[in-house]
């Protein structure tokens, strides 16, 4: 065997314990923010390592290699689940009984009112829900044409000038507003033509010390318990991906992804527009309880935000 040889193969092993170590990560709770970011993005950042051991091990021709490349390919396949088929993404034709329900991170207020506007109508959509919405870019955004059928908008006493905006197509009743530690989260009863359902705006904190990481983790176990005896939906930005032990808890408890249902996996939401333009994790979802059947789901453009907005169509059973 030549020197080449040697090298490839170590290389090799190298890269599948790398990977393994990655897969291993995944499963794990970890409550470090630089460790909770790579969790994120471990999904796209394993990628290059499996195609160079796959490459590797097809060269060197080395059978343990080719087994040891063959485990770790089918490990990464089963834990990221979120990089699987594509297959039932998209828009849904609208039917008798469906609900479009439409999020975005606003950025603060820096998004483009005009062009979310036209986003938001463009999208059909019956609910939007806006957190980072601050009122100078809620009233920019009311002044733009069209959103007049966009009738009722969330009012929650000590809340108004609050992050989060949920508009409607239709009546909203017994709005309610908390702290979830330290963020807002806002919900009302949405009176649709199908049968009323409670829409939950969320912001969850961002794990980026050690403080907001308790917070994030706490916010997330408190929107698990919600009560969902009655039709209910929750839709904001979580500040997590489905790779994050903490928002798999959150699951656990008997909420449904649109995201997952659909198999959308490479639906990413954030960081467009922080220099990269690209995003690299899908903090953005729709979350439903089980009296709803998810029917299509798209991503859209960011227009000026640094998160790309979630449009779902939902059925009310």
């Amino acid at each position: 065997m030549d020197g080449r040889a040697v090298v490839a193969r170590v290389i090799g092993w190298l890269l599948v314990v790398a990977v393994a170590g990655g897969i291993a990560l995944r499963w794990s709770t970890v409550n470090r923010p630089l460790l909770i970011g790579l969790v994120g993005v471990l999904g796209l950042a394993l990628m290059a390592p499996l195609a160079v051991l796959a490459a590797t091990a097809w060269w060197t021709g080395s059978r343990p290699l080719r087994w040891g490349a063959a485990l770790v390919v089918l490990g990464y396949l089963v834990t990221f689940g979120n990089v699987r088929a594509v297959i039932g993404c998209g828009a849904a034709s609208p039917a008798e009984g469906d609900v479009r329900i439409f999020t975005q991170n606003v950025y603060v207020g820096q998004a483009d009112p005009a062009a979310v506007a036209a986003a938001m109508l463009a999208s059909g959509a019956d609910v939007a829900v806006l957190v980072e919405a601050w009122p100078p870019f809620r009233e920019a955004l009311a002044r733009q044409p069209g959103l007049e059928v966009f009738a009722y908008r969330l009012s929650v006493p000590g809340f108004e000038d609050g992050e989060i905006a949920v508009w409607s197509r239709w009546p909203l009743e017994n709005a309610t507003g908390e702290r979830l530690s330290t963020r807002p989260f806002v919900q009302a009863v949405v009176q649709a033509p199908a049968g009323p359902f409670t829409i939950g705006a969320v912001h969850t904190a961002a794990p980026i010390d050690e403080r907001e990481v308790a917070n994030w983790a706490g916010e997330l176990a408190s929107l698990g318990l919600l009560d969902r005896t009655s039709p209910i939906v929750l839709a904001g930005d979580f500040n997590a991906t489905i790779d994050h032990a903490q928002f798999r808890s959150l699951l656990e408890n008997g909420w449904t992804d649109a995201h997952t249902t659909k198999g959308c996996g490479f639906d990413l939401t954030w960081p467009v527009g922080r220099g990269t333009g690209v995003a690299a994790m899908r903090l953005d979802h729709v979350l439903v309880s089980d009296h709803f059947e998810v029917k299509g789901l798209e991503v859209g453009h960011a227009n000026g935000s640094d998160h790309k907005p979630v449009i779902a169509t939902i059925h009310l059973r």
